[in-house]
């Protein structure tokens, strides 16, 4: 951008030097030759006809001059044809910025929407069934015992791959709709970022701000489950998503090998250019 900038300015000081030139070009040649050449003949004292003949002879030998001035003048519509291309350049990269800024706002409307919405949907969790000991719970609260629940189930299990894939959805109940949210603001996220749109660590960053560690927790079982091995699992490797695991029971950690190094470590800090 800056350099298409400095060449429209170096072609419009062209053009205006030569322009300049071209004035001077004439105001010089008026008074140098015209001017004195009249005073010569009137202090002869031509006769009238005589002078106009002089007139037509005088004009001829600016014939070259004539030729100097055509190809200042040709030399300005080049430039201005390349002003106007340089501008029409201008224009569309202008045009192709702000299309690029108009999809950005409405990838921010839709992520920071759909993060409005994740809190929505953990405050209005429902338990369908009374909790161990009478007491029936909600929202976050609800949230957190489901995963307390599933987790001490889960490690007991000497098959824990298998009792996953089994009995996951079974076990979390009612958090099957706020999962699968939780899914798409990644998807979304990705597929913004595959665009090149945006950074998608730097927003992922922000998502996971949002989530809680029973989330966390969620995501790192969701993750290995069915369907979700195509689907979050590279998104989990691919953002890290797993960097701030709860601590969990040291036989449950043992299920970190079913997922890449990356899922649990931070990315690498961009420096600065």
């Amino acid at each position: 951008m800056k350099n298409k900038t400095s060449d429209r300015k170096w072609l419009g000081s062209i053009f205006w030097v030569s322009f300049s030139l071209l004035i001077v070009c004439l105001i010089c040649t008026t008074f140098a030759f015209h001017i004195p050449w009249i005073f010569h003949q009137v202090s002869r004292g031509v006769s009238g006809a005589e002078t106009w003949a002089m007139y037509g002879t005088f004009g001829d030998s600016f014939g070259s001059l004539n030729t100097f001035f055509s190809g200042l003048a040709f030399l300005g519509v080049i430039i201005a044809i390349l002003l106007q291309r340089q501008d029409l350049e201008i224009q569309r990269k202008e045009l192709r910025d702000s299309r690029h800024e108009a999809k950005v706002q409405r990838f921010e409307s839709l992520f920071f929407n759909m993060l409005r919405l994740h809190h929505d949907i953990a405050n209005s969790v429902i338990a369908t069934y009374v909790l161990v000991g009478g007491e029936q719970k909600s929202g976050r609260r609800l949230i957190q015992e489901i995963v307390w629940n599933f987790s001490r189930k889960l490690e007991k299990e000497t098959n824990k791959w298998e009792f996953l894939r089994s009995t996951f959805f079974r076990e979390i109940n009612g958090l099957r709709y706020y999962i699968f949210h939780i899914r798409k603001i990644f998807e979304i996220v990705n597929r913004y970022d595959g665009l090149e749109l945006i950074d998608g660590n730097e927003y992922a960053e922000i998502a996971l701000t949002h989530l809680s560690s029973e989330d966390l927790e969620l995501i790192f079982y969701f993750g290995l489950h069915g369907e979700n091995e195509d689907r979050l699992k590279p998104l989990i490797e691919k953002y890290h998503l797993l960097r701030d695991m709860p601590n969990v029971p040291e036989s449950i950690l043992e299920m970190r090998q079913w997922y890449k190094n990356s899922a649990f470590v931070r990315p690498l800090t961009k420096l600065n250019s």
